[in-house]
């Protein structure tokens, strides 16, 4: 009976972990490479339209963010944060765990990608 139970537990183990490995490509990337992976997929001057395609596309379109404005770039270490863009597009690309990833990208006055903006946040217990 403990060999079954043993079986099973350790197959539970893996299927989740190939699981985070198939479906969380960005759990262990930096906030720089996953911001340079997006940007090969819908790259500097992308029209809003196209980006906005793409996103929903991948299921992480934030539809209750209205993006009417440019979104807020708060980097770490900097001691101004900025507004980047005129509008603004927000991705949810995933939660794993008390981990959250976020992308926001910010288009200017002729819906075009102006800049992508990755944040990575943790919630404490």
């Amino acid at each position: 009976m403990k060999r079954i139970v043993l079986i099973v537990l350790i197959s539970i183990a893996a299927i989740v972990a190939l699981n985070v490995f198939i479906y969380s490509p960005y759990l262990f990337r930096s906030e720089a490479g996953i911001r340079e992976s997006l940007l090969s997929q819908t790259p500097i001057g992308t029209n809003s339209t196209e980006v906005r395609a793409y996103v929903d596309g991948h299921g992480w379109l934030v539809r209750n963010y209205v993006g009417h404005t440019g979104f807020l770039k708060q980097e770490f270490g900097k001691k101004k944060d900025e507004v980047v863009g005129v509008t603004s597009i927000q991705g949810n690309i995933g939660d794993y765990g008390p981990m959250n990833i976020t992308a926001f990208w910010g288009f200017d006055s002729k819906n075009q990608l102006i800049d992508i903006w990755v944040w990575r946040t943790f919630d404490a217990p």
